[in-house]
């Protein structure tokens, strides 16, 4: 019995070590199909690239003849594109670049005409050091045509006499093309004073030249802050505006120039008097950002016309925030937490005053994280036209490109470029007027 015991141990220990010699043998074999394979990429490699290297060498289009005549066909090409481009030079007569009806156009032309030999352009644009923009628009015709736009006053004068009082507290820089229009929109709505913080640059424009008939009707109040060096100037202006006239109106709204309030089926007196406000101190509008709607370059129509495709909910996460509308007469009211959402001092638990959304439901930034479900644009939201036309959107990243207390670096330019382009169609017209502005940047007068 022993001995049959020894028999088996002895075959199994022989097995065992064949089976061992097997497993080493595949795996040197394996090493090596595994080396040949990475030695015949790199032959494929090699192969690919000395080929092309041949391809290249016999392409006649890199001899120089036809060097040459392919700078030319590029040049031919430049020329034709600032042909079309010198179309929009002419913009106020232009119907595409305006986007207006023929009859409109020409009723605005020729009213214009008119003011102009009765009177001086009353507008004159600054000039940035000894550097200006080659853009598709006239700069002073355009925003001497905004003059010519009015509010509808009859809209105005047929408010209720029981409304509310309410004041926008707003602050602004490189602003003067959409001022008028963001005034004229919220006197229609229901505003019935602006506070306006020109946060331009010492020496660049002035808020105040573009709304003169707006201040000499005291609708308008132009605070200047021009070229004011603090941290956080949105905040500290809204903090002025709103105890400095803190019981003299019943609401204040702190909107910025690219932010359009849109309220469903209401006027925004009702709005504000719906019972699910009565206990609300403060109300929250979400952000719903609108695309270029393909439009390159700047036209004098409303925004509100002009753009109106909003971009996908999926990429409107990426975009996501609020501003907000307040009571008067709080003293414990601040927003240099947040420009966003406003913040009660003293009040950590929200049990004193309250911020609801547009639906009536509290809302608190500072305790609770915003969740997808939370947000609501079934009754009112910001139409928040951050982009514009590309064309705007480049000049007013050129103009602050110029100033010495703009950190400008090529990784800005790569990141709002990409950022611009992300959100809105790309195209090679738009991507060249990029390269424009800020590649193939020059001194020009316009």
């Amino acid at each position: 019995m022993l001995i049959n015991e020894e028999n088996d141990y002895i075959l199994a220990l022989k097995s065992m070590q064949r089976n061992e010699l097997y497993k080493r043998n595949r795996l040197k074999k394996r090493k090596i199909l595994k080396f040949f394979l990475f030695l015949l990429l790199v032959a494929v490699f090699i192969f690919i690239y000395i080929l092309k290297n041949i391809i290249a060498n016999k392409n006649p289009i890199n001899n120089e003849y036809f060097i040459k005549i392919r700078q030319k066909v590029k040049n031919n090409i430049l020329n034709k594109n600032k042909k079309k481009n010198t179309k929009y030079i002419s913009n106020i007569q232009s119907y595409k670049n305006f986007n207006l009806n023929k009859s409109e156009q020409n009723n605005l032309t020729h009213e214009w005409n008119l003011h102009k030999n009765k009177t001086k352009k009353f507008y004159t644009p600054p000039t940035y050091g000894n550097i200006s923009y080659e853009i598709s628009f006239n700069y002073t015709e355009a925003i001497n045509m905004q003059y010519l736009k009015h509010p509808n006053y009859t809209k105005i004068n047929s408010f209720p006499k029981d409304k509310k009082k309410f004041a926008m507290c707003s602050i602004g820089k490189l602003e003067n093309l959409n001022v008028r229009d963001f005034i004229i929109y919220y006197l229609e709505l229901g505003v019935d004073k602006f506070f306006i913080y020109d946060n331009n640059e010492k020496y660049g424009e002035k808020i105040e030249d573009v709304v003169k008939d707006f201040i000499d009707l005291k609708f308008v109040e132009v605070y200047d802050i021009r070229g004011n060096q603090t941290s956080n100037p949105q905040a500290i202006s809204y903090e002025n505006c709103y105890h400095s006239h803190i019981n003299e109106f019943d609401w204040f709204m702190f909107f910025d120039f690219d932010e359009y309030l849109y309220i469903k089926n209401y006027t925004l007196n009702d709005f504000v008097n719906l019972p699910m406000f009565k206990n609300c101190h403060s109300i929250i509008y979400y952000w719903r950002a609108y695309t270029d709607n393909n439009q390159v370059y700047y036209s004098i129509e409303s925004p509100v016309k002009r753009f109106t495709v909003h971009i996908s909910d999926y990429m409107q996460r990426y975009m996501l925030n609020e501003k907000s509308m307040s009571r008067g007469g709080i003293k414990e009211l601040t927003h240099l937490k947040s420009v966003h959402a406003p913040f009660f001092k003293n009040d950590t638990y929200n049990t004193k005053y309250m911020t609801c959304n547009a639906k009536g439901n509290v809302f608190d930034k500072f305790k609770i994280r915003i969740k997808e479900n939370e947000i609501t644009y079934e009754n009112a939201f910001l139409k928040h036209f951050h982009w514009r036309s590309t064309e705007e959107y480049c000049l007013k990243l050129a103009i602050r490109k110029y100033y010495k207390n703009y950190n400008w670096k090529k990784g800005d330019y790569y990141y709002l470029r990409n950022r611009y382009l992300s959100h809105n169609k790309r195209t090679p017209e738009k991507e060249s007027l990029f390269k424009k502005f800020f590649y193939n940047f020059s001194p020009k007068v316009f």
